[in-house]
């Protein structure tokens, strides 16, 4: 008789237990809030420049030193060209406008960065220092928010650095006086790298001045991230 007692007694308060267990509030974890994946920035880089950045008949687009400036880490990036060959701050090429006639249309793309391109078409050092400080402050006051690059002439084999130096200088001066990063791309290419009329240069060519620009302008803080 007390050996059932003790079994039912042990049955009970086993039944209790599981009771017990089975009506415990459960605990609840909160998750941690998802975070979503980083995206890249996108950016408008433009381009106003002569025929490096316009291209000519015997060099896609695809290969010229913007559409190479705008991959690895620039791949994010879309270019906006405004190029017209034969010209440049003081020269109008053959009625196709100084660089200075193609801001507005810059200005209307609202680029993140400018990059004004040349030129080896301007001859007079004085006259390019008037007309380039007059467009570069034209750029800076009506984007200010934008990263604005001067990038000079580059020393053709045609015209070598002592052909192109004293425009360069005087980009150089007009940029400074603005506050706007000026580039020289003196020394960037080999003869190998231009095409027979010893001024354009091939794609290769182009490759390198692409990938150099690259180069300045992650030093400038320009990027995807």
């Amino acid at each position: 008789m007390w050996g059932w007692a003790i079994i039912v007694a042990g049955t009970i308060g086993c039944v209790a237990m599981l009771v017990s267990y089975a009506t415990r509030p459960v605990p609840t974890v909160e998750a941690a809030p998802l975070t979503p994946p980083k995206e890249a920035t996108s950016l408008t880089i433009a381009f106003l420049g002569d025929s490096y950045t316009a291209g000519t008949e015997r060099i896609p687009k695809a290969d010229l030193y913007p559409a190479q400036t705008l991959t690895e880490e620039l791949a994010c990036a879309t270019a906006s060209l405004h190029g017209e060959g034969g010209t440049g701050y003081t020269n109008p090429g053959d009625g196709r406008g100084v660089f200075a006639t193609r801001v507005t249309d810059v200005v209307a793309d609202k680029p993140h960065v400018v990059i004004v391109q040349g030129s080896i078409n301007d001859g007079d050092p004085a006259a390019t220092r008037r007309a380039a400080g007059s467009l570069l402050t034209q750029l800076r006051s009506e984007l200010p928010q934008a990263t604005i690059v001067a990038l000079g002439p580059i020393d053709t084999p045609r015209l070598g650095a002592g052909g192109v130096q004293p425009v360069s200088a005087a980009i150089e001066s007009a940029a400074r006086s603005v506050g706007v990063t000026f580039i020289s791309p003196i020394g960037w290419l080999s003869p190998q790298d231009y095409l027979a009329d010893r001024t354009h240069p091939t794609p290769q060519g182009h490759a390198i001045l692409g990938a150099q620009l690259r180069t300045q302008l992650a030093r400038l803080g320009v990027d995807c991230d």
